[in-house]
C-alpha cells in the first residue's frame, strides 16, 4: 500500500468567542487541566494524535463528550459545552482558533494507493488531491499546514516503496 501524505496542519485548541482562552495567542496544554473536553471518538486519528500530545505534555485533561463526527464535535463547543483540539481548517469562522504552545498534534491528510499500478482515473484523484492541497496551504501562508511532498511507509518513514504490510495507512499518518 502506498501513502502519499498530501498536508500536514498542527492542531490547536477551538473555543467559543466567549470563552478564557479566546483572547490568547497561545496555549500550552498544561493550562487546560479541568477544561471540559469535546473529544472525537477514542479510534480516530485526531483523538489518538491529541491522546498522545497530552502524554508528551505530561498533561491530563477532562473528556465530557465524545461525538462522532466534526461538525457535531463544533457545534458542542459553540453551545458553551466544551473545548476541542482540531485542524485549522475544521474550525468555522463564528469559532476562535488558539494555537498550541508546545507538544501540538499534528493532522497528516494521506492518499493510500494499492501497491502495484493504479488506474487512470485513481492517478487523476491523486493529481486532483495534490493540487487541492497546495491550493489550500498557499490560502493559509503562515499558518502551520505544510506539505512532506513524499510517499512515507506505514510508520512515517520516507521511501521509495512503502512496506506491503496491510494495514491503516490513514490512522498511521495521522500520528505525530
Amino acid at each position: 500500500m502506498y501513502c502519499t501524505p498530501l498536508l500536514t496542519e498542527t492542531m490547536g485548541l477551538v473555543v467559543p468567542p466567549s470563552h478564557r482562552l479566546a483572547g490568547r495567542t497561545q496555549v500550552d496544554l498544561t493550562e487546560l487541566a479541568g477544561e471540559p473536553f469535546v473529544e472525537a471518538s477514542a479510534a480516530w486519528g485526531t483523538r489518538v494524535a491529541t491522546d498522545r500530545a497530552f502524554v508528551r505534555a505530561g498533561a491530563t485533561r477532562t473528556i465530557r463528550y465524545e461525538i462522532g463526527d466534526n461538525r457535531g464535535l463544533l457545534d458542542f463547543v459553540r453551545h458553551g459545552l466544551g473545548i476541542a483540539t482540531v485542524p485549522r481548517l475544521f474550525v468555522d469562522p463564528d469559532l476562535v482558533f488558539v494555537p498550541i504552545a508546545r507538544h501540538a498534534p499534528q493532522l497528516v491528510v494521506s492518499l493510500a494507493t494499492a501497491d502495484r499500478d493504479v488506474s487512470m482515473p485513481a492517478r487523476e484523484l491523486l493529481q486532483a488531491s495534490r493540487r487541492l492541497a497546495d491550493e489550500y496551504r498557499q490560502s493559509t501562508v503562515g499558518s502551520a499546514a505544510t506539505a512532506s511532498g513524499r510517499i512515507t511507509d506505514l510508520s512515517g518513514r520516507p521511501t521509495e516503496r512503502p512496506s506491503k504490510r496491510i494495514g491503516s495507512c490513514t490512522l498511521s499518518s495521522w500520528l505525530r
